[in-house]
């Protein structure tokens, strides 16, 4: 499963300015999970939360970014 996530995502262009199609693809993959709220902020970062049933829970955050290292040659 984490084989077809990584091999997806390295087939799709995102070059920083340009994670359109990155950021479309990872919400439709986070929302598999009903258990996750997602949310998107003004600047286009994406977010999944899940909250703890015992409000005392520690907190864990995961974070990642979506766009790649662009190269022209000329």
């Amino acid at each position: 499963m984490l084989k077809k996530l990584y091999k997806d995502l390295f087939d799709i262009a995102g070059t920083s300015g340009y994670e359109k199609d990155v950021r479309s693809y990872m919400r439709s993959y986070m929302e598999r999970y009903p258990n996750y709220e997602i949310k998107t902020d003004r600047l286009g970062s994406i977010f999944a939360v899940k909250k703890a049933k015992n409000e005392n829970a520690l907190v864990v955050m995961v974070a990642g970014h979506m766009d790649e290292v662009g190269l022209i040659v000329v």
